[in-house]
């Protein structure tokens, strides 16, 4: 195990760990915060080997708005130490200090690309559903050991291109490219893509040591920037709809209006066998959907912004535009899933249902009875309905 402040980033904690043998299960970029991470039910790319980061938690220290300082674990204050494993951060309590589950860190990492791109002669839709078809076969590559991240760029009326990298621990370049072969010949197969009309290009995979493949040394590549996303985890059930409906389902939440540019789609292949089979006493408040779930999608791009609006309005325009023309489409395909909550539309209007699902009205009962005097406000976390905010002055009223 490994005893960590809850101030501490990613990065720090796997260098620590490295230097033992060990790995432990965090975010991707190693400048990602432990607390709002954990505590937002947080996933990386070790998640489907060894399940979510809060499933990982074994004990923390909270400081409670009482000034109370509590030790909770499976034995002591039990519902706390339930509550902040997803439940989402700035709720219950301040967390101080975790303890987490350490693994022998992996001997390799293998790492391929799939580029699907639209060659010379490509006509209709054939790369939203070259895209589609590799999705129907993600929940079995991901069953197998493989897992990865994609980003697709596309407009609608246009085509689409998606890189797809896959990886593997343990394994063997030759093992990797044995798995995803098949899948391109499906692709062109159900497709009909000829080399001319569809460009379908696998990159000879790397094999790296595992310290060298998972550096934490890499920062961002931007400090920040501004604007909303909204993300929907897809399961089996969606991603193995007939092809043709999920091109369909591709191209309206890749809708673009004139002048905003081309959408992005990012797609986490990160959750699947480890965070499905994770047992149940390890899962805490993680929305229960999260254990059927395979790829967590993120959709970008919202309207054209006019810049004369002051900030609050360029908010309420586009949370209103995302309503209509992203979370409707996810509610269409995804329609009994949900949303991670730390890359997600904050102004979803269900977001109770799709951060939280059966869970949100025990939070709220926990939330009373560790923080009392409601101290700790976030948007569209547990008890942010009991509030109004006004987003142009900041203050806080409380709804009658």
């Amino acid at each position: 195990v490994v005893h960590v402040g809850s101030g501490q980033q990613w990065g720090n904690v796997y260098d620590a760990a490295a230097k033992l043998g060990k790995v432990v299960i965090g975010g991707a970029d190693g400048s990602v915060g432990l607390g709002g991470h954990i505590q937002g039910g947080g996933y990386g790319p070790r998640s489907a080997t060894y399940g979510l980061a809060p499933d990982q938690v074994l004990q923390v220290t909270v400081v409670t708005t009482q000034g109370d300082v509590l030790v909770a674990n499976n034995t002591a204050h039990q519902d706390l130490f339930w509550a902040v494993r997803g439940g989402g951060g700035g709720s219950y309590g301040v967390v101080t200090e975790y303890v987490l589950k350490a693994y022998p860190a992996p001997a390799n990492s293998v790492a391929g690309t799939l580029a699907i791109s639209a060659g010379k002669n490509a006509t209709g839709n054939i790369t939203w559903d070259a895209f589609a078809v590799l999705l129907n076969h993600i929940p079995d590559l991901m069953d197998q050991g493989l897992w990865g991240n994609a980003i697709a760029f596309g407009s609608t009326p246009g085509e689409v291109s998606a890189t797809v990298q896959l990886s593997a621990y343990n394994s063997t370049a030759a093992n990797l490219t044995a798995l995803v072969e098949p899948i391109i010949a499906a692709i062109r197969n159900t497709t009909g893509g000829s080399n001319s009309s569809l460009s379908l290009q696998w990159s000879e995979p790397t094999v790296a040591p595992f310290d060298r493949n998972s550096s934490s040394k890499t920062p961002s590549n931007t400090a920040g920037s501004g604007g909303l996303e909204t993300s929907r985890l897809l399961g089996r059930a969606q991603l193995t709809l007939p092809y043709k409906q999920v091109s369909s389902y591709l191209r309206r939440i890749m809708y673009t209006e004139p002048g905003s540019g081309r959408a992005m789609l990012i797609l986490g292949l990160m959750a699947g066998p480890g965070v499905n089979n994770t047992p149940l006493e390890r899962q805490g408040a993680v929305n229960p959907v999260w254990r059927s779930t395979y790829v967590h999608a993120i959709s970008g791009s919202g309207p054209a912004s006019d810049e004369t609006d002051s900030p609050s309005q360029i908010i309420k325009k586009s949370a209103e535009w995302y309503e209509v023309n992203r979370e409707a489409v996810w509610r269409e395909w995804a329609p009994n899933t949900g949303a991670y909550m730390n890359e997600a539309n904050p102004y979803n209007s269900n977001w109770k249902h799709d951060f939280f699902g059966v869970n949100y009205d025990r939070l709220a009962a926990i939330k009373r009875k560790y923080d009392p005097s409601e101290s700790l406000y976030a948007v569209s976390r547990v008890g942010s309905e009991w509030w109004d905010y006004d987003m142009q002055t900041g203050k806080l009223c409380r709804v009658e």
